[in-house]
This record gives structure tokens, sequence and C-alpha cells, in this order.
């Protein structure tokens, strides 16, 4: 029996989860940063992802499914919905506080309509 070590496994960041919850860390390859998290897209982003997601095909396949569309239309919501700015001390006056609530509402109603 060899006592070579063949392999590390690093189990930090193990888990069980929808499989395309991990769509926050996917998406961040083909964007630039942002305080909110969903920054401007690099250029020729739209290949970057066929690239990345016909690299596993079967991936693909789950992504491109409809009930993933679903899940992804949620799942965004959700990330989306906050009830302040990402910092709140760059929306100091009381008009920015009113966009960014009026980007909440727009969101809600979309989906409202859309669902309800």
């Amino acid at each position: 029996m060899s006592s070579e070590i063949a392999a590390i496994i690093d189990w930090e960041f193990v888990g069980s989860q929808p499989f395309m919850s991990a769509w926050r860390s996917i998406e961040m390859l083909f964007r630039e940063f942002a305080q909110n998290e969903f920054g401007r897209e690099y250029p020729r982003a739209d290949e970057l992802r066929s690239a990345f997601w016909d690299a596993v095909p079967k991936w693909k396949g789950w992504y491109e499914h409809e009930a993933t569309g679903v899940f992804l239309e949620w799942f965004r919501f959700a990330l989306f919905l906050k009830s302040a700015p990402a910092d709140p001390d760059q929306v100091a006056e009381e008009e920015l506080w009113e966009v960014f609530w009026a980007e909440n509402v727009r969101v809600t109603e979309a989906m409202l309509v859309k669902y309800g």
C-alpha cells in the first residue's frame, strides 16, 4: 500500500442545494463588480455564457429546462428584494430612497401581475 497523497478534498464549501442556487456565483463570471451585486455585463458576455454552458452539456440541459427558468426568476426576485440599498450611507438623500423603493415596487408589481 502506497503512503503517497494522491489528492486532497476540501470540504469547506460542501452543501446540498438546488442546482441553480449557484447561479449567482456563476453569473459573477460574466459581470463587472457592482454594489448591487448585479453589475454591467462584460463585452461579449453572451459568448462567454455559451462557452461556459456548452462545456458542461448536462448542466446546460438543466439550465435550459423550463422549471429552472421559473426557479431562477423567483431566485433573482428574492435576491433583488431588499429593505435598504447595499450601502445605506451612499443613499442619504430622500430622493434617492424614493428611487430605490420605486424600483422595489416596480419589480414586485411585475411579479404579482405575472404570478398573482
